[in-house]
């Protein structure tokens, strides 16, 4: 069964690990924040200085990235959408955690994020449905990101008058 299905439902859970699972949700809601700041040093500090990144598209269901990259200088290439975006923001939504052995977990975690742009003099939102599928490793006592895969499940535009005060 593939991470993303995979339910364990554990029926008693030990202090330390849910010390654990409250560090792991942390990391992944700590690295949606760090991308609305625009901080790509301080995500890139959420990554080991070897994780991976890969992007799928098509409803998470391609067998190949549209986009890999390795390290966290090629990391902070994926990561500097600075010029592309006016302003980000991820709403988080649950996360799953499975502990593989004592220091490396899988999470997989839910994601809406809105992206604004301005094309032609005009503000336009996107907002994309995303996946991701996290392998964690915690080197040293602390949790961090080794592998991460985002899957855009679907997106939408359209046009946001976002410049427009309310009532």
């Amino acid at each position: 069964m593939s991470p993303e299905t995979e339910r364990e439902v554990p029926t008693s859970i030990r202090p330390e690990e849910l010390v654990d699972r409250m560090a792991i949700r942390d990391l992944v809601a700590e690295c949606c924040h760090r991308a609305d700041n625009r901080d790509i040093a301080g995500q890139l500090d959420l990554f080991t200085p070897d994780a991976r990144l890969a992007v799928y598209y098509g409803f998470g269901n391609q067998l190949e990235p549209v986009a890999s990259f390795a390290g966290r200088a090629d990391i902070a290439l994926a990561l500097d959408q600075s010029g592309k975006y006016d302003n980000t923001m991820h709403i988080l939504g649950h996360t799953t955690i499975r502990f593989d052995r004592a220091n490396t977990a899988t999470a997989v975690s839910r994601c809406v994020a809105h992206l604004h742009s301005r094309i032609d003099g005009r503000r336009w939102v996107r907002t994309s449905y995303n996946r991701y599928v996290d392998q964690m490793h915690r080197p040293e006592g602390r949790w961090l990101i080794h592998d991460r895969a985002i899957y855009l499940d679907w997106a939408e535009e359209r046009p946001c008058d976002t410049d427009s005060q309310m009532p």
